[in-house]
């Protein structure tokens, strides 16, 4: 088999290809994401399809090593062996620096020695020697970002990735690692990968993830200046943009707390709420009556329409579909009828804008001077639209953080914060975490320092509504005299008992002054504020000494801590806890509630 696929090389199928910089060979503009590889009960089926996948031309793979525990990374590296494919001919792309779902994707990127681990992880389930685009999974805003590009570019100096990137971080972090790279003279980031689809999700349908929409375009290209190549990921919409769900699964969308025997339920209803909105049935419609007019699928036209964005823009598919690849795969054909679309068929594909046949058939119809009308009533509503505003009532937390801090909420381009009662904001944060995609939301006090204008005030929710602008307040901008503090919120994923601590990883140990042997093993209190719970696990490989894992479950402002040792009290002086334990915690803490924390020792 290998010498077929050796033999049979010349005749693969031609693909587009793009380039990015510091990967010295070409990359199809389609790749294939390899997350469902560990679902098949017969490790062969996955080879048949990453043999159908290859037959098509796709010469990229996108993996990460919290798919199926590293199993993707494994198969794909078997599959590479067996059929003897040249390195120099198959471009790598793994992802790494955080937990699983288990642990709710916690970000490790902070922690360098974590990150080489991670990288040789990869390395070695692949089977390969080096990774040609290394990308960092989720972001941690809580870390300087000169830190991280340091970091990258000791990691790829070392000769293991020869280029990296980033996955689902926000603008301003990405532009600032470019700008601190051109400063310095570091390896630069050079790929983004975002959720990008033109059915554009009404919130997250992950936890700390990022979207890029049409309206954030012109702002991601200004800040990348062409640098930067896009891999767009979920450009099908969870099947959305194949047809799946009609109008009617727009009715009697709610959301449902999430159970140990609902989970797929829960999963449907957040895609749902998400996707099933009129904007993307509009955008759909256009995209069936576009895909008619060019000959193609609808997948295709979904699929041009990422490629069509930028001359360096990639779409990520992932299937287990050998059928569907191949329809999907056609989008990046060397004589693809979508890969480059006008600006004309964007913009009738994102807004109606009437492409100029149909204004030909308009004209040929009712003349000219009805579509002169036509064209003012067009602009006049283009014109409103863009003031009123799609990104009216966004919301998003202040410092970058993608699920706690003080809330923000967006209106006529402005950014502002919202105030609410202390009897109302339990409700209020709850419709603020369900608008951003979360499954559960609890009232934090959060730093008011550098708070801008009051946008939403006296807001009163029941803990219905879809977004906070849907709440009973007293209008865009009015001031309340009564309001004394902004509104923190922290935003968990799910609901239930196993949902209130949040992941925290300590490097080295905690231990009672003057008596090193005592480690913390119980957990680690600080009254009315800071409360983490906290278990020995694995001996450092290193130092032999035990590592402490520990979840935060509360946390309202840093006060003096009180250390607890199986069951009795002891407790440390001030100026002990702050060398111990509150030197190494970046404040305020809560800027994001996924972060790793080293502590002195």
């Amino acid at each position: 088999r290998a010498r077929k696929m050796k033999n049979d090389a010349f005749r693969r199928a031609k693909l587009l290809h793009g380039t990015i910089r510091g990967v010295d060979k070409p990359v199809s503009r389609i790749a294939f994401g390899t997350l469902f590889l560990h679902t098949f009960d017969d490790e062969q089926d996955a080879f048949a399809l990453l043999d159908a996948v290859w037959a098509t031309g796709c010469n990229a793979f996108d993996c990460a090593a919290i798919y199926g525990g590293g199993k993707c990374e494994l198969i794909l590296g078997r599959w590479l062996k067996s059929r003897q494919i040249p390195r120099k001919d198959v471009v790598i792309i793994s992802k790494g620096g955080c937990e699983g779902q288990d642990r709710l994707w916690c970000p490790r990127i902070s922690e360098s020695e974590y990150m080489w681990q991670e990288v040789q992880g990869s390395l070695s389930r692949l089977g390969i020697g080096y990774i040609d685009l290394y990308l960092l999974h989720r972001d941690d805003p809580s870390t300087v970002v000169d830190q991280i590009v340091d970091m990258m570019h000791d990691i790829c100096c070392g000769g293991n990735v020869h280029a990296w990137g980033v996955s689902n971080w926000q603008q301003p972090r990405l532009a600032q690692a470019l700008q601190y790279s051109r400063r310095t003279g570091k390896t630069p980031p050079v790929a983004d990968s975002p959720q990008n689809s033109l059915a554009e999700p009404s919130r997250p349908v992950w936890p700390q993830t990022s979207v890029l929409t049409s309206a954030q375009r012109p702002a991601w290209q200004a800040a990348t200046g062409g640098e930067v190549a896009m891999f767009g990921w979920e450009c099908l919409a969870k099947g959305f943009m194949c047809g799946k769900w009609s109008n009617a699964d727009a009715d009697n969308l709610s959301d449902v707390p999430l159970t140990e025997s609902n989970a797929a339920e829960w999963r449907e209803m957040q895609l749902r709420i998400a996707y099933c909105t009129p904007d993307n049935f509009g955008r759909r419609e256009r995209a069936m009556e576009l895909a008619r007019l060019k000959g193609v699928s609808l997948p295709e036209i979904a699929l041009g329409y990422v490629l069509s964005q930028f001359t360096n823009a990639f779409a990520l598919v992932g299937t287990t579909s050998i059928g569907h690849f191949r329809q999907n795969v056609r989008a990046a054909a060397v004589d693809s009828k979508v890969a480059a679309m006008t600006q004309e068929d964007m913009a009738y594909l994102e807004k109606g804008v009437p492409r100029v046949s149909t204004l030909a058939q308009v004209v040929r119809i009712f003349g000219a001077g009805s579509l002169l009308v036509a064209l003012c009533c067009v602009a006049l509503a283009l014109a409103g639209a863009s003031t009123n505003s799609v990104a009216t009532g966004v919301l998003r937390f202040a410092g970058g953080s993608t699920d706690a801090g003080r809330v923000e909420v967006q209106h006529n381009g402005q950014w502002g914060a919202v105030c609410a009662s202390p009897a109302a904001r339990t409700e209020v944060a709850i419709v603020a975490c369900r608008q951003l995609g979360f499954g559960k939301g609890r009232v934090e006090r959060m730093p008011q320092l550098d708070v801008p204008a009051i946008l939403l005030s006296r807001v009163t929710c029941n803990g219905s509504e879809a977004a906070i602008a849907d709440c009973e307040h007293l209008g865009w901008g009015r001031a309340d005299a009564g309001c004394k503090e902004a509104l923190g919120i922290r935003c968990l994923a799910c609901e239930g008992a196993g949902c209130d601590s949040t992941p925290v990883h300590f490097r080295g140990q905690l231990s009672v002054p003057d008596e090193p042997q005592v480690l913390v093993r119980d957990f680690y209190s600080a009254p009315g504020s800071l409360h983490l719970l906290c278990h020995t696990f694995e001996a450092n490989s290193q130092t032999g000494s035990p590592a402490i894992d520990c979840a935060v479950s509360q946390y309202m402002e840093v006060g003096e801590a009180h250390p607890v040792f199986s069951g009795s009290a002891r407790h440390v002086s001030q100026a002990a806890n702050e060398a111990a334990v509150l030197a190494g915690l970046l404040l305020p803490f809560s800027a994001s509630s996924r972060a790793s924390y080293v502590f002195n020792e």
